[in-house]
């Protein structure tokens, strides 16, 4: 793993440790959807870029070394996993080099306004006791 990936997962996995963090934040003003977002796909689910060539996710999404995360229409294929037991952050180095990313901020106050996004399966027809789901997957942001 390179240096700019090492610090990468270890300011990723610092966050993720810590008692007060409840989420990953990145430095940045407001991401207008479909515009420059380092926001892609891996295993099914989202994640996004923070490095350039390192994506993070949920654990819980599960996926391998090999696996293939897209953004922009491109293909990375992932050479290395981080994960840690008990918490639910995985950190991808992916192949060759990403157009663009997040940068770690070094810290979130309380108060601050965010932005979340993420990629997913849009809700289809409505069902008598939930929402089926379509086919279809988009890029939501709010």
């Amino acid at each position: 793993m390179n240096r700019i990936c090492a610090r990468s997962a270890a300011v990723v996995f610092g966050f993720a440790l810590s008692a007060s963090a409840q989420a990953l934040v990145v430095k940045g003003g407001g991401v207008a959807p479909g515009g420059d977002t380092w926001l892609g796909s891996w295993n099914g689910s989202s994640a996004v870029a923070v490095g350039q060539r390192t994506i993070v996710t949920a654990a819980h999404v599960g996926g391998h070394e090999g696996g293939v995360f897209t953004m922009g229409g491109a293909s990375y294929a992932a050479t290395s996993i981080l994960t840690v037991p008990g918490v639910d952050l995985m950190v991808v180095t992916l192949d060759s080099d990403l157009p663009g990313w997040h940068d770690l901020a070094s810290a979130a106050l309380g108060g601050q306004p965010v932005v979340l996004g993420g990629l997913g399966f849009l809700a289809g027809q409505p069902l008598p006791a939930a929402v089926g789901w379509s086919d279809e997957r988009a890029e939501a942001w709010g």
